[in-house]
């Protein structure tokens, strides 16, 4: 299949992008400090399986942006996208059962417009890929309404 060159095409694996750029990229260089991978307060164990999820998250990122870029394939790098980032929705919910908590030691909680900004931004790249998924399916219908007038 041909590079993608229409906005019908294009906007969907935009949206899809920026997901993947959140939870491969942005999450990644926001964890490495004293907060999370350098917390002197975790444990060795507890920062090893922190930097796990980082580098296991921007692998799967990359797997993605592949699937979306090389092979075109934005179904799959859309079930990437929300498996990863549902799975801190996952956490997030469960957070009571484990002693979990997004108030940072010292900080408190850092929000955007009232929310988590953790919540916030993977809120906001689910929706993203949520509308890549729509605007997508939207244009294979008129490409095939454009087909079917062509004949």
């Amino acid at each position: 299949m041909s590079f993608p060159t229409s906005l019908a095409r294009l906007a969907p694996r935009l949206l899809a992008t920026g997901g993947i750029v959140f939870y491969a990229a942005v999450v990644p260089v926001l964890a490495v400090n004293s907060t999370h991978v350098f917390n002197p307060a975790w444990g060795p164990h507890a920062r090893l399986h922190e930097v796990w999820q980082l580098v296991a998250n921007t692998s799967l990122g990359c797997f993605a942006a592949w699937h979306l870029w090389r092979r075109n394939d934005l179904r799959t790098a859309s079930a990437i996208n929300f498996l990863v980032m549902g799975s801190f929705f996952v956490a997030y919910l469960l957070r009571h059962t484990y002693g979990g908590s997004m108030v940072l030691e010292g900080r408190g909680e850092r929000t955007v417009l009232g929310m988590n900004i953790a919540v916030f931004g993977f809120g906001s790249a689910l929706l993203c890929n949520l509308a890549a998924l729509l605007l997508n399916r939207r244009a294979g219908k008129i490409d095939a309404i454009t087909a079917r007038r062509a004949e």
